[in-house]
């Protein structure tokens, strides 16, 4: 039994690539995620395709991955599946993560978290360049208009950062 002392289980999620012609599974990336009733783990958001400097690459995020308030961003190769970096969160995500491009032309990600926290990312790397807090979880992915992030938050609030 794989019941944990609070009533959750460990599961795995299967991330997968599947031929659109062909309906053959290209590859596969097992993560490990963590449910209690009402409350998911794994990958419950879009995946963002890299374009520009990250074009062979596809970024996840995965809530849960090793309890009930941790997660996971990881870029896999579009190819391979492989894993070009994974980093861990202390707040999961239901999120899509976003890559955006400056006008001066250099590329971001975007992903916010369950504690409201806004965190942009090199994507190259997984690694913070900046974080904002916006009060409490964003459970919504932000959107781009322009050079201006929007997003709302549980805070009861609409937020637009602009991006410079």
């Amino acid at each position: 039994d794989n019941r944990i002392a609070d009533g959750g289980t460990d599961a795995i999620t299967n991330i997968r690539k599947i031929d659109a012609l062909t309906g053959k599974q290209v590859w596969q990336y097992d993560i490990p995620a963590y449910y209690t009733t009402g409350v998911n783990g794994g990958v419950l958001s879009t995946p963002a395709l890299g374009t520009g400097a990250s074009a062979d690459m596809v970024f996840f995020s995965i809530s849960r991955t090793t309890g009930p308030r941790e997660g996971d961003l990881v870029a896999l190769d579009k190819k391979t599946g492989g894993v070009i970096w994974r980093r861990h969160l202390g707040n999961y995500s239901w999120s899509s993560p976003v890559i955006v491009t400056s006008t001066s032309g250099t590329q971001y990600g975007i992903l916010t978290d369950s504690d409201g926290v806004m965190h942009l990312f090199d994507p190259q790397t997984g690694l913070d360049l900046h974080t904002i807090s916006l009060g409490k979880n964003v459970e919504a992915t932000p959107a781009m208009f322009g050079d201006t992030l929007v997003v709302a938050s549980y805070d009861r609030n609409i937020y637009a950062i602009k991006l410079s």
